[in-house]
């Protein structure tokens, strides 16, 4: 599994890249559910 901070980097970067308001609300929670997960799995 990658580090915390690669997934922050290419959460970003896929935040950025979407300016899609609905893709990037998506994103966002695609990316809380990943951190979260990770949280709970350490």
């Amino acid at each position: 599994m990658p580090a915390p901070t690669d997934m922050y980097a290419q959460a970003i970067f896929s935040i950025q890249y979407n300016k899609n308001s609905q893709c990037q609300a998506q994103q966002i929670n695609y990316v809380e559910g990943l951190v979260i997960s990770w949280a709970h799995g350490h």
